[in-house]
Parts: C-alpha cells; structure tokens; sequence
C-alpha cells in the first residue's frame, strides 16, 4: 500500500479529539466528508469534494477508520494513534 498522503493525514488530525468523520449527502452536491468541524467542500474547487470521498475510502482501507453506522464514520484505535501522531508533528 502506497505510504499515507499529507491530505489523508490531515483528516485523520481534523477528527480529533471526537474520532468523528462524517460522509453526509445532499441533494444540491452529492457526498462530502467532515472531518470534525472541517467539510471538504469548496464552490471554487470541486475536486476538494471528490478528494474527501476518496481520502475516507483510502483511510477506512489502511484501516485507520471504521464504518459506526449511517453516515458516521470513526477513528480506529491505530487511527487515534496516528492522529495523535501527526498532530504533535
């Protein structure tokens, strides 16, 4: 597997301290993703939407998030960790 993205790290920061990451849908865009307070969207950059699904997906396969239930979506113990990790760098 290919060796974490500074973006996929980002989300993984942004969740904290909750572990909170959230794949919402709405009727006017689609998905995006919040990673606590953040939402990866932006009318200027369409890509940053598109970018989030993809960095949840990429980071739910290293096994540094788990599906909870419906549109929630929490760190593991290893993505707390390297949360933590990232946040103190």
């Amino acid at each position: 597997m290919n060796p974490m993205t500074d973006e996929e790290k980002d989300m993984l920061v942004r969740a904290l301290p909750s572990g909170q990451i959230y794949k919402l849908y709405a009727d006017q865009i689609g998905y995006f993703v919040r990673s606590g307070t953040f939402d990866y969207i932006d009318d200027r950059d369409p890509r940053l939407q598109e970018r989030g699904v993809e960095m949840l997906d990429a980071l739910m396969q290293r096994g540094s998030v788990r599906h909870e239930a419906k549109q929630l979506y929490k760190l593991t113990s290893s993505g707390f960790e390297q949360a933590t990790t990232y946040a103190s760098s």
